[in-house]
């Protein structure tokens, strides 16, 4: 029974690579992995960070759940999918008490989430390891961009399974509330007449506290886009439920601010700056960097890490938001991108290769991508995730 049950699985799940029995490995072993850590008899939890690999992220849902493993589901299982849409729709109440937490409305989804929604991550969660006290981070208060990818994961379940009827069933709700958190802590900007976000931390934590990073504002601007959308199809297509939703609801800040939202666009060179001021910052390699570190495992960014005023960043960000709207820039911008950023990512996050992998396939660079794609599919096998 237990053979005819995991044939199923992977009847619905394998990716067949003639030719590299390496990869063909790696690939299966990443795939099997998932299946195993995805709940399939339940909506009451999400995946946490690292599945079965490891307990450093205490059991938590992240990002990494609707980001980065969301997509293969929506191949593999759509059911999955699913419950995991209605675990962050049935934990808003979680999110909602964060943002309350923080002099917010709406609903802050938790960086480490737990049943409840509630956020296991605190705000010292990391040491110095030089005076051994503990050190003030902004990955709980400042990656707001947390809210705008749990929203990214349902439009693109209800797009591509067909299921509309989420969105009676908490979905419209939830996309409020995220929509209404962004408003509440949006800043506008009279001079440029346009809103911003100010003192965020992007998917590089190296580097916190900074305004307009690309990546957050990007995924913001698709929450409301999206949320407009879900509005258009309820009312031509669910009129009770739209009708309950807007006796409850004003919405009529919305357009403005979807039209004003300011998203980083690219220079001259076809260059996004990651955030305000980015190019500013020190321009120094990542060999030269690592010659600065006093004692091994120091942690580089934070208040007074080393790569804080320099260009080096933890992980994809500009990168990781070319590979989500991909089909929104011409390949050139991509290859500009990859050019200037590949350089200075240390890819001290698993989740860093992958964009790489898939940016450097989609603009040409093959070589490039098979080796993004070995990093990635082997991590849990090898644990390397850094260059």
């Amino acid at each position: 029974a237990h053979k005819t049950e995991w044939a199923k699985v992977w009847d619905k799940s394998d990716v067949i690579i003639d030719g590299d029995d390496e990869a063909q490995f790696a690939m299966r072993y990443s795939i099997y992995h998932l299946n195993c850590i995805v709940p399939r008899h339940t909506d009451k939890c999400g995946i946490p960070a690292r599945g079965l690999s490891g307990q450093v992220y205490k059991g938590a849902a992240f990002w990494d759940t609707e980001m980065f493993m969301m997509p293969f589901f929506s191949f593999a299982d759509s059911a999955l999918c699913k419950n995991l849409v209605n675990y962050r729709i049935n934990t808003i109440e979680g999110a909602k008490r964060k943002a309350k937490e923080f002099g917010f409305d709406g609903a802050f989804y938790a960086w480490e989430a737990q049943e409840t929604g509630d956020d296991a991550c605190s705000l010292f969660n990391l040491t110095d390891i030089i005076t051994n006290r503990p050190l003030r981070t902004h990955f709980k208060d400042g990656q707001i961009h947390i809210s705008a990818d749990m929203v990214y994961a349902l439009w693109n379940y209800i797009v591509t399974s067909g299921d509309y009827g989420v969105l009676a069933d908490g979905g419209l709700e939830m996309m409020y509330q995220v929509t209404y958190f962004y408003y509440s802590h949006t800043a506008y900007k009279p001079l440029k007449d346009r809103y911003e976000h100010h003192s965020v931390v992007g998917p590089d934590e190296y580097h916190e506290q900074v305004n307009n990073n690309a990546f957050t504002n990007k995924m913001i601007k698709y929450t409301l886009e999206a949320f407009g959308k879900a509005l258009s199809y309820t009312k031509a297509n669910m009129h009770d439920t739209y009708s309950a939703f807007v006796e409850k609801h004003d919405v009529s800040f919305i357009d403005e601010y979807t039209q004003k939202l300011y998203v980083p666009e690219p220079d001259s060179r076809g260059i996004i700056e990651q955030f305000d001021g980015y190019m500013g910052l020190e321009d120094i390699s990542i060999p030269d960097l690592k010659k600065r570190i006093i004692k091994p495992n120091e942690y580089l960014g934070g208040g007074c890490g080393i790569a804080t005023t320099t260009r080096v960043i933890k992980q994809a960000d500009v990168i990781m938001m070319l590979n989500v709207f991909r089909n929104e820039y011409p390949k050139d911008v991509l290859a500009a991108n990859w050019d200037f950023y590949e350089p200075y990512t240390e890819h001290g996050s698993s989740l860093s290769a992958c964009a790489y992998g898939i940016v450097a396939a989609i603009i040409g660079r093959p070589d490039w991508a098979y080796k993004y794609f070995m990093k990635t599919a082997s991590v849990d096998l090898t644990g390397a995730t850094k260059q």
